[in-house]
């Protein structure tokens, strides 16, 4: 708890100190990591969905787009694929799939290799509407993050990666 012994204290900093008070053994440290992260996510959530939302697209929508975009030429890809390369789970990706198609930013074609399949696909206007998307995100991601040097970024990328890969792939410790 070093942050709380200097004078910019946050929201956590006045709740580890009370549980220090009143529970000293329970473990600080790692509920006040677990704390700024759930308070975080809270703060970042709202501001990066905005940032696509301003391109009428849902988070799950931009997902799509950006799984397809992130493919390569020429953008297509299975839809079992498109739902394990999106960073967040779509609840349900044939619905999204559904709207995108509707508005012709993807298409859904057959599988030239097994006809029985079908491809996703990113169309003209699913390509340009993601760039739009993709620069607004860019935008509010250095936005956000713009309190932090470079090292500082560097650094804590490093340490999210370790804690990320605990929970992506068990094996790693």
């Amino acid at each position: 708890m070093k942050a709380s012994k200097k004078s910019h204290r946050d929201f956590v900093d006045s709740i580890i100190e009370q549980l220090v008070e009143e529970l000293p053994e329970a473990g600080a440290e790692a509920i006040e990591v677990i704390a700024r992260f759930s308070r975080l996510s809270t703060f970042l959530r709202k501001p990066v969905v905005d940032s696509v939302a301003r391109h009428d697209l849902s988070q799950a929508e931009y997902n799509v787009l950006a799984a397809l975009r992130r493919s390569g030429p020429p953008y297509h890809l299975a839809p079992s694929k498109v739902s394990r390369s999106m960073l967040f789970t779509s609840g349900g990706l044939t619905p999204v799939l559904d709207r995108l198609e509707s508005r012709g930013l993807i298409e859904r074609k057959p599988d030239e290799a097994d006809r029985r399949k079908l491809k996703v696909g990113l169309t003209e206007a699913g390509l340009l509407l993601h760039a739009r998307a993709l620069d607004s995100h860019v935008e509010i991601s250095k936005k956000l993050t713009r309190v932090l040097s470079p090292e500082q970024l560097e650094q804590l990328n490093e340490l999210l990666r370790i804690m990320m890969l605990t929970f992506e792939d068990p094996g790693v410790e």
